[in-house]
């Protein structure tokens, strides 16, 4: 009996396998790939929504001829929701964003508030959540996904990488998803930051293809530093120095280079190749005490001074500058949030309802001017661990 029934069951598996498919599938040759969006105030609307297909043609090296590689379109209306839907007004093909690599929001959009702008794409099941998440200071959204490239072509793909880049190499890119913008907005003890690009050069001559066929651009986007804010508003930025030292107070920093003052007019640079960092957070004195410890190793890249570097306290004293150079700049950014912003983008509070709790507890509803009058602690402890190719410089060889 359980031979037979296995025996009908089987026929029905394999035509039920064969019939079936994506019931929401949709085939490359008939979508628009959507890889970057960006958001301003409109004109006769309160919104303008601008997107970025790509040509896959065109993007693929093999295949890419003279035509453009991708297509910019702007149309406006009152929620965003609703204008993702209707770009079939100007494009030919239903539009598909589970490859959206950057979105980017206006600085006079960011300013008035970005809560529905989250809330849609937090519940988005399309829009992956690896994009990054973008202020344009200065110049409009829809300006930065029009700038051409000549490497990536795609405005969004190039944005992309060179912000991953900058992360890894630099440490001048916060990094920041729509998970960390979302989870920083609910807690009683972070405020939010993102990612904040400019354009270098005339914006309009980056528009056009002839910004890729030469071998120096018209205009370039450019990393312009942190976008800070306060709950869901715009406050104000970091540049790329302070994005760094916010980086170490967040123990992200992967690799980077110091310069720093060797003597008159002569400098140093050392590349950090292993950094680690920790926060400890109460209160001292009525006030909070926030304590930043920060451990680097690295190696000479290269030096303006003569000084003998078979000595060991000439190692010692090039540690010190350095340490003194990385203690002034976290303090110096950590200043600049607290007294131009009375914004803990930092988490210090975070940090404190773990840390001290009961405290904290009395505060959390009014942590941030805690936070504006908390006293900061900063100690670097560096190590220097290589030289490069050459123990001593060529500048003291006849000394």
């Amino acid at each position: 009996m359980m031979t037979r029934i296995i025996g009908l069951c089987v026929p029905l598996l394999i035509i039920v396998v064969i019939v079936s498919g994506c019931w929401d599938r949709k085939e490359l040759n008939a979508t628009s790939l959507i890889t970057g969006i960006a958001i301003d105030k409109g004109e006769l609307k309160k919104y303008k929504l601008t997107t970025e297909s790509i040509i896959e043609t065109e993007i693929n090296q093999k295949t890419g001829g003279k035509a453009t590689p991708s297509i910019i379109f702007s149309l406006e209306g009152d929620m965003i929701a609703e204008l993702v839907n209707r770009l079939n007004i100007g494009f030919t093909r239903s539009s598909t964003y589970s490859h959206v690599q950057v979105i980017v929001i206006s600085e006079e959009v960011a300013k008035e508030g970005l809560l529905e702008f989250i809330d849609f794409l937090d519940r988005n099941r399309e829009i992956r959540n690896e994009y990054n998440l973008i202020i344009a200071k200065g110049v409009s959204a829809s300006d930065i996904l029009k700038v051409s490239y000549p490497l990536q072509k795609s405005s969004s793909f190039k944005i992309k990488e060179q912000l991953e880049t900058m992360f890894h190499d630099y440490g001048g890119d916060p990094q920041s998803k729509i998970k960390d913008f979302v989870s920083s907005l609910i807690s009683k003890g972070r405020e939010p930051v993102l990612t904040s690009v400019t354009i270098q050069g005339d914006a309009d001559k980056g528009k056009r293809k002839s910004n890729m066929e030469t071998i120096e651009p018209d205009a370039m986007v450019i990393l312009s530093g942190t976008a800070i804010f306060k709950g869901e508003r715009l406050k104000g930025y970091l540049d790329v120095d302070d994005t760094r030292y916010y980086l170490w107070t967040q123990n992200k920093i992967k690799s980077t280079s110091i310069t720093t003052t060797c003597g008159e007019n002569k400098f140093i640079t050392v590349h950090i190749f292993n950094s680690h960092s920790k926060v400890k957070s109460h209160y001292k004195d009525d006030k909070p005490f926030i304590q930043i410890s920060v451990t680097l190793e690295a190696k000479m890249e290269g030096t303006q001074c003569s000084d003998d570097m078979r000595k060991l306290e000439t190692y010692t004293h090039y540690q010190s500058l350095i340490e003194e150079q990385v203690k002034a700049g976290i303090k110096g950014t950590i200043e600049k949030a607290q007294k131009e912003y009375s914004s803990d983008i930092f988490g210090f509070g975070e940090v404190m309802n773990r840390q001290d709790y009961q405290n904290f507890k009395k505060v959390k509803e009014n942590w941030n001017d805690e936070f504006a009058k908390a006293d900061i602690d900063v100690t670097v402890d560096v190590k220097m661990r290589y030289l490069g190719l050459k123990t001593n410089t060529f500048l003291n060889e006849n000394n």
